[in-house]
């Protein structure tokens, strides 16, 4: 019989017809807001033949519906297909970004365009480009004392802290392996220590709220932790700080080198997260813009492009540095492969009014795709400026001034 026959052509129109029904009774996929009868044939070829209870026993909005073993079928085949279509993306994006790593671990980037010393030249840079390296921010006398008492009990392996830690000992929570945070401070000895940096680090905290014409009763210290990243520490994702205009700061105890792990930041992102209230400068998305490319650019899909072709800024550091970002910038620490811990201390100041995080789960699962991509574009579009010497160079300067660790 010829394919092009009336009675062919109906029974392929019928079977067609049969596989959408199949489709739109799934439970399952009744949610989906797009027309489900473009779904390939080998994506519906797996759908079992309607059940009885689909078709004669509908229950109504007062009659609780109760999954059975078809729908847990149903729901495991569906689960099977999309975790397939995903393995090939996911390995490959895998192997590029472990090749990138791998990049980042010993090319260092220019920083010269990010490190200031005056009050305006930080806050120009924080409202500019999201990220300031302040030199000389620490005294070295406050900055060897306080990593003397700050370091007395950190941890020095990730199987740390013990089980026979004793009251006298503070905390440290392990949020990745090997990254452990402290968040109380108890002891006098290390409030004294904390206080005195805030200290030296507020007055930029100050200029960067009166830039936004924000009241400094406004603004509260929103985490103070002491975060130590312990060798072979794991690399963290993308994120931001806070969804809303805030400033972090990290203070290095010692001299942060390449393989030490420093924070990697994305500048100019945190113009892609503009918050409409008096706690945000209404030109902060011009300049971002002005600062990266010229002409001005302003709409999102123009500074995104700029944003692909920005190198990142692994925020290597002096004893005595201070590195400071907008909270929606994106970061992330860097793995730890020295044998070296590094150590730092980080101080948050956000508004009252948009308290950290400001996000969701799938608003967090975003920036870090956005950072990844973002991440993977620099490398490829961006003009590389790090070379394999440039890994100590921190270090090798500041040797004979860095604190050591207790």
């Amino acid at each position: 019989m010829n394919d092009n026959t009336p009675a062919v052509a109906q029974t392929h129109a019928h079977a067609r017809v049969s596989q959408c029904t199949r489709v739109s009774q799934c439970p399952v996929l009744h949610s989906f807001p797009s027309p489900l009868h473009p779904f390939p044939v080998g994506f519906v070829s797996i759908l079992p033949s309607p059940h009885p209870y689909h078709t004669h026993h509908r229950h109504t909005p007062n009659t609780p519906h109760t999954p059975n073993t078809h729908d847990q079928s149903m729901a495991r085949r569906v689960v099977a297909v999309v975790a397939t279509a995903l393995v090939g993306p996911v390995a490959a994006g895998s192997m590029m970004h472990s090749h990138i790593d791998a990049h980042d671990r010993v090319c260092a980037s220019d920083n010269s365009s990010f490190t200031a010393s005056g009050v305006d030249d930080v806050t120009r840079l924080l409202n500019t480009r999201g990220v300031a390296i302040v030199d000389s921010c620490v005294d070295q006398t406050v900055l060897a004392n306080s990593c003397r008492v700050l370091c007395r009990h950190a941890p020095q392996a990730a199987s740390q802290p013990s089980p026979h830690r004793t009251a006298a000992t503070p905390k440290h929570v392990q949020s990745t392996r090997g990254r452990f945070h402290r968040t109380a401070f108890e002891d006098d000895d290390s409030k004294l220590a904390v206080a005195d940096i805030r200290s030296a680090v507020e007055p930029f905290a100050r200029a960067f709220f009166d830039a936004s014409d924000t009241q400094w009763d406004d603004v509260y210290l929103s985490q103070c932790q002491f975060l130590t990243s312990l060798p072979q520490s794991e690399a963290q994702f993308y994120h931001q700080d806070n969804a809303a205009r805030g400033l972090t700061m990290i203070i290095p105890l010692t001299s942060i080198t390449l393989p030490m792990g420093p924070t990697q930041l994305l500048p100019g992102t945190h113009a892609l997260t503009p918050t409409h209230d008096n706690n945000t400068p209404p030109v902060s998305r011009e300049n971002a813009a002005a600062s990266i490319a010229t002409p001005p650019r302003r709409s999102t899909p123009q500074l995104l492009r700029a944003l692909a072709q920005q190198p990142t800024c692994k925020a290597v550091a002096h004893a005595g540095q201070a590195l400071m970002y907008d909270s929606r910038t994106l970061h992330r620490g860097m793995a730890n492969m020295s044998d070296t811990p590094r150590p730092v201390l980080v101080l948050r100041y956000d508004h009252r009014a948009t308290p950290p995080p400001g996000q969701g789960l799938a608003y967090t699962f975003m920036v870090r795709m956005l950072g990844a991509a973002l991440h993977t574009c620099s490398y490829y579009m961006a003009p590389k400026q790090g070379r394999d010497n440039d890994v100590g160079a921190p270090a090798d300067h500041a040797s004979s001034t860095s604190p050591t660790i207790p």
